[in-house]
C-alpha cells in the first residue's frame, strides 16, 4: 500500500468515527450546565490563574474538591476562555475528546490485530453505556482526557521497546503522558502495572525503562497529599474495601450491557478472549493481561458499586479495557469447534467477527436504553437550568428530583454567573417556594413537569406555610475530619433547607450526608436550616455562623447536648 492509499483510509477511517460519535452522543450538543458544571465554572472565573490548579493548596482546596483533578479544573478555564458561557461548544470538545480516545483505541489495537478489529474495539467503546453517559457530562471529561494520555503512554511505551535508539526519549514522552493521565484522574496511578510487561524489550531494559514511571508516581502521591492536604482522599469513608470490589462484580454485567442474553453474549465473548489468550500466547502476554486487569480492578477498590446511571464514568475505563480485551482476544480464538480441521482460517474470522457483531449488538440496545434513563435527568437539570438562567427574581420554582439534589452546589453558582454575564455584581436568585411561603412571599410558583420535560406554572399566588414550633429539631454539622458530615433529626419523608441570607441563597440539601470533601469555599456566614414536613408544618433554626473546616456544630430545638455522631445511619 502506497502513502497516498494509506492516507486516504486513516482519513477515511478518522472521519467515520468522528460521523459514529455525533451519532451516538450528538444530542449532548443541545444540553446546559448540569451536576457540578457551574460550581466549577464559578470556581474557575474566580481563580484564573491556572498554574494555582497544579501548585497552590489553598487555591485548589478553595473548590471543595475531594481529589486532585487540576487537569479537568484547567479544561474548564480553557472551554471559559475561549467560548465565554456557551454550553454548546463545552460539549463541542467533550465529543471531540471521546472521537480521540476512540481513534487512538482503534491505533491501539490495529498495531496488534489489524485495522478491522481495531475499527471494531472503536466501534464498541463508543457504543458502550459508560462512554455514552460521559459524552453527556462535562465535569466526567478528565475520564476521557485521562485516557487519551494513557493510551499515548501505552503507544510511545511500546514504540520505545522496540526502538533501542530512540527508547530514552520515547519512554520519557511516556513518563510524561503517564503524569497527565494522572493530573486528569488518580484512576490511571495502576498503569505502568501492565507497562512493565508490555512491549519487546528485554527485562533488563523494562526495569531500567520503568523506575522514571516508579519515580512519577511516587512524587505524584506526596504532590497529591500536599494539595488536598491529607494523605487519602475520596468522596466516601469506605475506601480501599474488598466489598467494594465484589459489589462492582455484581453489580458490572448489569450496568454495562444489561440482563438476559446480552450477558450471556459478553460473558461467552470473555471466556474466548482470554481462552484464545491463554492458549496462543508466549508468557509475557498472560502477565501483560494478569497485570492489566489489576489495574483496571484496583481503582474500584476506593468506589462504592452504583448503578445509577449518572455515575457510570466510574466504569469508563474499564469499559474501555473490555473492549480491547474482547477485541485482541476473540481475534486470536476460533469460536466454535464444529468441525475439526475443516474450518479455514476465513471461517475462523467470520466465527470471531459473528460473535463480536452479537457483543456489539447487545452493548449497543443497553446503551440505547441508558440513553433514554439518563436523558430523564438530564432533561431535568436542563429544564431547571434554562429556567433559572432566563427568568428573574420575581418568580419561585420548586426544585425537583436531581435538580433539587444538586441544588447546594448548582443553584447559587449559576446565579452569580448569569449576574457577571448581565454586568452585575450582587446575585439575587430564585426563592424555592418554602423560602418564599416562609416569608409571607406570594410569588408566581414554577415547577417541573417530568412529562413535558419543562418548567410549567404551578400556583399563581400561593398560600403560606403553617407553623408548628412543636415539631422537634435538631441538626448537626461535623467538618472535623476533612470532610462534610450533616445530620438532621426530621419528621420522616420531610424536606431540609439552608438559607444564606448574605449570599441571597436558599437550597434544598439531603436531611442526612456524609461525604469526604469540604464544601466550596464560598459556602460560609450566617445560615438557617428550615425542615418542612409532609403536612406542609415547617420548623426552623436559629441563625449560625456555618462551621469552619475542622469544627463542629451541634444543636437540637430541645436544648439538650448532642452525642458526636458516627456514620449516617
Amino acid at each position: 500500500m502506497n502513502n497516498r492509499s494509506f492516507l486516504a483510509i486513516s482519513l477515511s477511517v478518522a472521519a467515520g468515527l468522528a460521523l459514529l460519535t455525533l451519532v451516538l452522543h450528538g444530542s449532548a450538543l443541545r444540553g446546559f450546565w448540569r451536576i457540578d458544571d457551574s460550581w466549577i465554572l464559578y470556581y474557575v472565573t474566580e481563580h484564573p490563574d491556572a498554574a494555582g490548579y497544579f501548585f497552590s493548596p489553598r487555591y485548589w482546596q478553595a473548590l471543595g474538591a475531594g481529589c486532585f483533578t487540576p487537569w479537568l479544573a484547567l479544561e474548564y478555564r480553557l472551554d471559559f476562555v475561549l467560548f465565554g458561557l456557551n454550553p454548546k461548544m463545552f460539549y463541542a470538545h467533550q465529543l471531540f475528546i471521546i472521537w480521540l480516545a476512540a481513534l487512538l483505541t482503534l491505533i491501539l489495537v490495529r498495531r496488534h490485530a489489524g485495522l478491522v478489529w481495531g475499527g471494531i474495539a472503536a466501534t464498541l467503546f463508543l457504543m458502550g453505556a459508560p462512554t455514552t453517559v460521559v459524552a453527556q457530562q462535562i465535569i466526567a471529561r478528565h475520564y476521557a482526557t485521562g485516557l487519551i494520555f494513557a493510551i499515548l503512554a501505552i503507544l510511545l511505551w511500546q514504540q520505545a521497546s522496540e526502538q533501542p535508539r530512540r527508547s530514552v526519549i520515547l519512554r520519557w514522552l511516556a513518563t510524561i503522558c503517564y503524569l497527565l493521565a494522572m493530573l486528569n484522574k488518580e484512576i490511571f496511578a495502576p498503569l505502568p502495572l501492565p507497562l512493565f510487561f508490555f512491549g519487546e524489550g528485554k527485562i533488563s531494559w523494562r526495569v531500567r525503562a520503568i523506575i522514571p514511571l516508579a519515580l512519577i508516581a511516587a512524587s505524584f502521591i506526596f504532590w497529591r497529599s500536599l494539595m488536598l492536604g491529607k494523605f487519602i482522599g475520596g468522596y466516601t469513608d469506605n475506601l480501599f474495601g474488598m466489598d467494594n470490589l465484589v459489589d462492582w462484580f455484581t453489580v458490572l454485567p448489569r450496568i454495562l450491557v444489561g440482563t438476559g442474553w446480552p450477558i450471556l453474549a459478553l460473558g461467552l465473548a470473555l471466556l474466548l478472549a482470554i481462552g484464545g489468550i491463554v492458549r496462543r500466547s508466549p508468557l509475557r502476554h498472560l502477565l501483560v493481561l494478569l497485570a492489566t486487569v489489576v489495574a483496571l480492578l484496583l481503582p474500584l477498590l476506593a468506589l462504592q458499586a452504583n448503578a445509577d446511571p449518572i455515575n457510570l464514568r466510574y466504569a469508563f475505563v474499564l469499559w474501555w479495557g473490555i473492549c480491547i480485551l474482547l477485541t485482541l482476544g476473540v481475534a486470536r480464538t476460533v469460536p466454535v469447534h464444529l468441525a475439526p480441521g475443516i474450518l479455514f482460517p476465513q471461517l475462523r474470522m467470520l466465527g470471531g467477527l459473528a460473535l463480536m457483531l452479537i457483543t456489539v449488538a447487545a452493548v449497543f440496545l443497553h446503551a440505547r436504553t441508558t440513553a433514554k434513563a439518563y436523558a430523564v435527568v438530564t432533561d431535568n437539570l436542563d429544564a431547571h437550568g434554562h429556567f433559572m438562567w432566563s427568568q428573574d427574581e420575581t418568580l419561585g420554582y420548586i426544585p425537583h428530583g436531581e435538580a433539587a439534589g444538586f441544588a447546594i452546589i448548582y443553584a447559587y453558582p449559576l446565579f452569580v454567573l448569569k449576574q457577571q454575564a448581565l454586568g452585575k455584581k450582587t446575585p439575587h436568585p430564585f426563592p424555592f417556594v418554602e423560602y418564599a411561603n416562609q416569608f409571607g412571599a406570594t410569588l408566581p410558583i414554577y415547577a417541573y413537569d417530568p412529562a413535558a420535560a419543562s418548567m410549567k406554572l404551578a400556583v399563581e399566588k400561593p398560600g403560606g406555610l403553617s407553623f408548628q414550633s412543636t415539631m422537634p429539631l435538631s441538626l448537626t454539622i461535623d467538618r472535623r475530619d476533612g470532610g462534610f458530615y450533616m445530620h438532621v433529626e426530621q419528621p420522616v419523608d420531610g424536606a431540609c433547607f439552608l438559607i444564606f441570607p448574605e449570599k441571597h441563597m436558599s437550597s434544598s440539601v439531603p436531611c442526612s450526608i456524609n461525604i469526604r470533601f469540604d464544601p466550596p469555599s464560598w459556602l460560609q456566614g450566617k445560615f438557617q436550616l428550615v425542615v418542612i414536613s409532609p403536612e406542609k408544618d415547617w420548623n426552623a433554626s436559629p441563625w449560625f455562623d456555618f462551621p469552619e473546616k475542622g469544627s463542629i456544630l451541634a444543636w437540637d430545638s430541645a436544648g439538650s447536648s448532642l452525642p458526636i455522631p458516627g456514620k449516617v445511619p
